[in-house]
């Protein structure tokens, strides 16, 4: 049956749909069953049938009567205990169709910001410690949602729902600097504040820039560091510096995304040393006045 014959013939297309599930032996199981439109409720055959029909059977009540409209309310404990549980089945038939199945979650994927390889050794050139503390976070770049931004919306910076980082960013970068710069063997010691040691120097900043872009041709991703040197002991800053710089995406998928940000964060910690062994001896200086 399609939906045109439902709506232009309701009671018809119904009688022919039991007719065609149950048989047409002179009766059907639920009895002799006719629709019925009840009196001032809307009969606007889009309803299809159930909504400004009743379903009326036919049990010890008089046809004439429900064919004059005079009653449209037929009792349901006139009618056997099989045409009940029909019209639940019917009813839970309708209910299930109409919520439909609700689609799986999406899984949240979770990156690391763990970049591979080591710095070059430079050897011990400054007898300090340098403290390298937790950066901040400039924006929505506190939290584990990877952030994008699109060309149609530049000044929209948004979130992605399901790929995450395993650390937030700002804190992964400070552990890969951490990292870096005692491969490179510069300093006496390279110490975190979970450490309580008792440091010379201080390193620390702000992650002002760490995001996907999407849309560029080709896609890319791109940061940016705001980084000061201080001394502990009077508080005097020695250098301050900005390190920024892209990487483009290999291809159009969410690991080839992570795999771009952690060669950029590889390559910011880089050149981050290689400004502390241009310093060289004159941080020693500084560090002990």
């Amino acid at each position: 049956m399609n939906l045109e014959s439902a709506v232009s013939s309701p009671r018809s297309a119904t009688r022919r749909w039991f007719s065609e599930a149950f048989g047409d032996r002179g009766f059907h199981p639920f009895g002799k069953l006719r629709l019925v439109p009840c009196a001032g409720q809307v009969t606007d055959p889009k309803e299809l049938a159930f909504g400004s029909w009743k379903l009326a059977a036919l049990f010890r009540m008089n046809a004439d009567a429900l064919e004059s409209g005079r009653s449209c309310q037929p009792s349901l404990r006139s009618a056997p205990r099989r045409f009940r549980l029909a019209l639940l089945l019917i009813a839970l038939v309708a209910l299930l169709a109409a919520c439909g199945t609700a689609p799986p979650l999406p899984r949240d994927r979770y990156y690391a910001l763990e970049p591979d390889g080591s710095a070059p050794t430079a050897g011990q050139l400054v007898a300090a410690i340098l403290q390298v503390n937790d950066l901040a976070a400039r924006g929505f770049l506190g939290g584990r949602q990877i952030l994008y931004r699109t060309q149609e919306q530049p000044l929209v910076v948004e979130r992605y729902e399901t790929y995450l980082w395993e650390v937030p960013a700002p804190r992964a970068l400070a552990a890969i600097l951490v990292e870096t710069i005692r491969d490179v063997g510069l300093f006496r010691h390279v110490v975190i504040p979970a450490d309580r040691a008792k440091p010379d120097l201080l390193l620390g900043g702000e992650v002002e820039r760490f995001e996907h872009r999407p849309t560029e041709r080709p896609p890319l991703v791109l940061a940016k560091l705001n980084l000061s040197l201080v001394r502990t002991n009077d508080r005097r800053s020695l250098w301050t510096r900005q390190y920024s710089g892209q990487e483009p995406v290999s291809a159009d998928t969410p690991d080839a995304m992570a795999e771009a940000f952690n060669r950029l964060a590889r390559r910011l910690a880089l050149e981050v040393t290689r400004d502390l062994v241009a310093l060289g001896t004159k941080l020693e200086s500084t560090a002990r006045p």
